[in-house]
């Protein structure tokens, strides 16, 4: 099958097989768009390269990424992914900040299908001091002074804890267990993480405490505004007890691959499954690729939805706007235009194919948006040749007008 693109945007098919080891064409296309200081949005002069290995957050992060491949097989809904800054509030009077809220929507027409606000704090600690009674407990300190903070799964609730073979630490866990505990595949004596979030702080287990001596501990900066992190949660995670924890985790950009709840969704990989020839297991979903929390996954959109940010872009942006307490607003409406494929079978026959939107980066900072749409096939009949064309939004209003009025008897013959 040959492939031609006919959009100035990066481009590439390929094939994708299903659970039942059905092959299907896979045509995903990446564009890249900024705006003007009026907040209006334009394809970007230079457009990014299709994303086809995942990208870790930093050098030293294995678990925190932050965008993926590309080149998955087909997302059933859309992931709209923020990788931002909070800054925070700029109010009148200079009132210095400790806490704020950050925010992200996403509506069309009036409908809003994302409503998601988090809290953001300054440096802050548990510690364990004693009591008005005299009596040593874990409390949360108040946060520091804030004035910016990368909103990334580095400073959310998680974490993991690992004593090392030959260290101080270790050997007070040998003389704590009384005998030499078998080095683990990881090279460590003992090693636990926060599966939701292993990039994370605040996830403290009591063996780790005492091999520490550790009285101090970083407490997470991130949080939903329905669930504030206490001290009482660090003294879950102490105990192993993990009910509601978590639910702590909060972010605006990818959820782990090795989140257990997204994992799953990767079927069932047992000893038949391996000795089988079969790609896919059985009860693979499809949503495993959906890479955005669930709060930032949409069953649709259409290419025109309106996304606001708020303290989440450069207060140098002219774009901005700023209420009466200083708190920054980015308003930006996408344009529109709608990709779709053209195919040309064996046969002679043709036929034409919408591409969905299955991902949204936006990234305030850089004043970028990128937007991934994809578009999925039969193999069967044969494809000679599959092409990438753009409908410009124009277009798009005229052709969706057009289907109004024969909706409403105003087409042909109305």
């Amino acid at each position: 099958m040959e492939f031609r693109n006919h959009t100035p945007f990066p481009g590439l098919a390929f094939q994708g097989v299903d659970q039942r080891a059905q092959p299907f064409h896979v045509a995903v296309l990446r564009q890249t768009l900024t705006w003007n200081d009026d907040a209006a949005m334009r394809f970007a002069e230079v457009q990014m390269p299709l994303c086809e290995e995942d990208v870790p957050l930093d050098s030293s992060s294995s678990t925190a990424v932050l965008q993926e491949s590309d080149l998955c097989h087909f997302k059933p809904r859309c992931d709209v992914i923020v990788n931002a800054t909070a800054y925070a509030p700029n109010p009148s009077d200079g009132t210095p900040t400790h806490s704020f809220l950050v925010g992200l929507r996403m509506s069309r027409e009036g409908d809003v299908s994302i409503n998601k606000v988090l809290r953001v704090h300054g440096r802050r600690a548990f510690a364990y001091v004693r009591n008005r009674r005299g009596e040593l407990e874990w409390q949360l300190t108040a946060g520091d002074v804030v004035s910016a903070l990368s909103v990334d799964l580095r400073s959310a609730w998680g974490g993991q804890c690992r004593v090392d073979p030959g260290t101080l630490e270790g050997n007070r866990l040998i003389a704590e267990v009384g005998s030499n505990p078998k080095v683990g595949e990881h090279g460590a004596l003992k090693w636990e993480h926060f599966a939701e979030n292993p990039a994370g702080i605040g996830f403290l287990r009591d063996w780790y405490l005492r091999a520490h001596g550790l009285t101090q501990l970083s407490a997470p900066q991130i949080e939903y505004v329905d669930r504030p992190i206490t001290a009482r949660h660090l003294e879950q995670a102490l105990v192993g007890d993990s009910a509601g924890l978590p639910d702590l985790v909060a972010g605006l950009g990818i959820r782990p691959k090795g989140h257990p709840e997204r994992a799953k969704q990767v079927g069932t990989v047992d000893q038949a499954f391996i000795q089988s020839s079969t790609p896919l297991p059985h009860d693979f979903d499809f949503s495993v690729w959906n890479a955005a929390w669930p709060d930032q996954q949409v069953d649709h959109m259409v290419g025109d939805e309106l996304l606001e940010l708020v303290n989440l872009a450069n207060p140098r942006d002219r774009a901005l706007h700023r209420d009466v307490h200083g708190n920054s607003r980015l308003a930006l409406r996408l344009p529109g235009h709608q990709p779709f494929v053209l195919a040309r079978y064996e046969n002679g026959a043709f036929g034409e194919l919408p591409a969905r939107l299955d991902t949204v980066i936006i990234e305030p900072d850089r004043r970028l948006v990128h937007l991934v749409w994809r578009a999925v096939l039969a193999t069967a009949p044969a494809v000679r040749v599959l092409e990438y064309r753009l409908l410009q939004s124009d277009a798009v209003m005229r052709a969706r007008a057009a289907v109004d009025s024969a909706a409403h008897g105003g087409g042909y013959g109305g």
